[in-house]
């Protein structure tokens, strides 16, 4: 079974009827199919892992971490709403997908999308190969159109605005703890719970005034990539740490080989079941990809930033010191080295002046010093590699992850 549920706000709703979808499958004979497994896939919006996100999550860790394996080098490869779940649904990339920002003319959960990419989508090939039943719950690519959703905008006095943006995401997170809570104790009334794959985790990170930005997505730092993943389920080892480094893309796959499903050639992610189900963490070495396609351009800026910039009117506020000129500009694509030694950042800007960034995450995890500048000429070639990428389509941004 794959189930995706939505943002944190929407969650009560949402999950209230996921609890009611449980036990009508439940009840009918179609419902879950003998002898193969069940899976329930949460997905949180915006939820951090460096800013403590999971420290609201008392009972998500109690019944699913301690029940099964925490991911700690967990990815996004895109940090922003509709194109990583596309990542999430498909096992591709954001090049692959053409799902490049949160509008429809960005193709998120477009014509083109729908007749394109959906009938490929976990779902799909879980319904098709094994007849499974499927079900999505709450925000599936994206949320209503940013009119009907806005909420009044606030004029805070000074930066302290962002102590209470954390406050009141930890309180809706608390939230989502509770119906997590409720959909464990279901599948426990309905004896599915040890046949039952939950997977938890967000569409991407979060900053609240990291590198001199107020809050949002978008950047390629590890406030903002980086996710919560815990997994529980038939045959996963308890109440263990796993340093294997996995992201979006290998989720579907992943899902696909549980299921005993044939992964398709044209997904891009690696199925993660050895890793899953593994008690002993092997040596490794894995280049993991990161991009986000901008979603401003030159007549975009401003002057007069924020207010006639970003059409939510919800991205900045003037007293912020915020970078409204680039936080939604940066066309970037990164690769991330990690191997039990070693955790190295590249990232390449599409920019006039091809800015890169390089960061050695071992001995400076904040990020703090660029060592582009000081690598040598060899490393350059990687330079040519990640600028080739940024400008791919198709089978040509099949770079291998391995």
């Amino acid at each position: 079974m794959v189930f995706c549920t939505g943002e944190e706000r929407n969650f009560s709703e949402n999950m209230n009827n996921l609890l009611h979808l449980l036990l009508l499958l439940y009840s009918s004979m179609y419902g879950f199919l003998k002898g193969e497994p069940n899976f329930i896939l949460l997905i949180t919006d915006d939820q951090d892992l460096l800013l403590d996100g999971m420290v609201p999550m008392k009972k998500t860790v109690e019944l699913i971490a301690n029940n099964g394996k925490t991911f700690q080098n967990a990815y996004v490869n895109t940090p922003i709403c509709c194109p990583s779940r596309s990542t999430i649904l498909t096992g591709k990339y954001l090049e692959n997908t053409g799902v490049v920002n949160n509008s429809i003319s960005g193709n998120c959960s477009s014509l083109a999308w729908q007749q394109t990419h959906e009938p490929h989508s976990i779902a799909a090939l879980l319904k098709n190969a094994k007849n499974y039943t499927t079900y999505y719950s709450g925000k599936y690519l994206n949320q209503k159109h940013w009119l009907v959703r806005m909420y009044p905008q606030h004029l805070p006095e000074n930066v302290e605005i962002l102590d209470s943006i954390q406050q009141h995401r930890l309180e809706s997170l608390l939230a989502v703890d509770e119906l997590v809570d409720r959909i464990v104790q279901k599948l426990k009334v309905l004896n599915i719970f040890q046949e039952t794959y939950i997977i938890y985790t967000s569409d991407n990170g979060f900053h609240i005034g990291q590198f001199s930005q107020p809050w949002d997505k978008r950047q390629p730092y590890e406030t903002d990539i980086r996710v919560p993943f815990i997994v529980s389920g038939p045959n996963v080892p308890r109440k263990t740490l796993e340093t294997f480094p996995i992201s979006s893309v290998d989720i579907a796959p992943t899902i696909l080989d549980l299921a005993g499903v044939d992964i398709p050639s044209s997904i891009n992610g690696k199925s993660f079941k050895k890793e899953l189900l593994s008690e002993k963490t092997e040596p490794f070495a894995r280049f993991i990809s990161i991009s986000y396609k901008g979603e401003a351009n030159q007549n975009s800026i401003d002057t007069s930033c924020p207010w006639t910039y970003d059409p939510n009117l919800s991205e900045c506020t003037l007293d912020q010191w915020c970078k409204c000129q680039d936080s939604r500009n940066n066309t970037y694509q990164c690769y991330i080295y990690i191997s039990d030694e070693a955790i190295y950042k590249y990232c390449l800007f599409e920019d006039a002046e091809n800015f890169t960034e390089a960061y050695n995450l071992k001995e400076d995890p904040s990020e703090l010093k660029n060592i582009a500048p000081k690598l040598n000429s060899c490393k350059y070639q990687e330079k040519i590699k990640v600028g080739r990428f940024l400008k791919c389509s198709d089978e040509s941004c099949c770079y291998s992850s391995e």
